[in-house]
This record gives C-alpha cells, structure tokens and sequence, in this order.
C-alpha cells in the first residue's frame, strides 16, 4: 500500500525552478486547458493544439497545477484536502541535474495516487522536465551513442585516450 502527502513550498518552487528557460530551452507541454492564454498561464494555441510553456511569468500558475496533482493523489489516498494557493519564489538553493531527477522521482511518488496521474498535466511537465535533467547530468551530451554499433566508441575510451594524450605532452 502506498502513501502519499502533500509536498513541501519548496519542493515545488525547486521542480518549476529547474524547468525554467536555460541553456537547453523552454519546456513546454500538451494542455487541454481551455482559458484565454495570457502570458501568466503559459498557454499557447500552436495550430491545433494547445501547449503550455513554463516561463517566468507562468511560474506560479505551473507551480499551482504541480500543487494541485499532488493534492489530488492526497485527496484519492485520505480524503485530506489541504490545497493552497501556490505562489512561486525562488529557491534558496541550487541543486544538481542528479538531485532534481531524485526530487521528480519523489514528487511521482507523492502524486500518483489520483487515478487521472499519467495523462495530467502536472504528469506532462513532469515528463518534460525528467528529460531536459537528463540532459543536463555531466557526460550527457559528451556520449556518442545516439546510434550504437560495434565500433561505437564509450566515454570510457575516450576518457582513456584523452588520459594516454596528456601523459605524451
């Protein structure tokens, strides 16, 4: 049996933190949100469809739908209801790709409880923003294995032969 609560403020202003337009870009998502897009929602009609985009503008009302899935997953498990009115604010700290993905991992935990979860959309940007982290880890975009094949070199090796290089200097 699983159990679920509610999330600190701060585990929320640190997962909207982390998906924040960077070096890697924006994160955006699909919605089926239906309110006029303003730059505060994040929404954005593209063609047919309609996406959501965390920026800073939007970064309450992303925090507010992040809040509002893992209320749910509480309401579902205890018929506890201590939703809030979220309201983003910076960190206080920095924390690492690695850190955020264990951060993401206990926020799914926290929140699948609601039986709507995996097509919601705090699930969505949940998604986006595990893949954008992997991307950010160290030797992720150094790594030559998009395609692999038998002559697919390893970070290992290449670790190995930039070592042999310096040693010859």
């Amino acid at each position: 049996m699983m159990s679920a609560y509610l999330v600190d403020p701060e585990h929320i202003h640190v997962l909207v933190r982390a998906g924040l337009p960077g070096r890697l870009g924006m994160i955006s998502w699909p919605t089926d949100d239906d309110a006029i897009p303003t730059p505060s929602n994040g929404l954005i009609d593209v063609g047919q469809s309609r996406v959501r985009a965390l920026r800073p503008e939007s970064a309450s009302a992303v925090g507010q739908l992040l809040l509002d899935a893992n209320a749910a997953s509480v309401i579902t498990r205890y018929r506890e209801d201590e939703t809030y009115i979220y309201d983003y604010q910076r960190p206080g700290r920095v924390f690492e790709p690695i850190e955020i993905l264990k951060a993401i991992d206990g926020y799914d935990y926290q929140s699948c409880e609601a039986p709507d979860w995996a097509t919601s959309e705090a699930f969505h940007y949940w998604y986006h923003l595990r893949i954008t982290q992997i991307r950010r880890i160290a030797g992720y975009s150094d790594a030559d294995t998009w395609e692999i094949t038998p002559t697919t070199g390893t970070l290992v090796d290449q670790r190995r032969k930039e070592a042999r290089a310096r040693r010859t200097q």
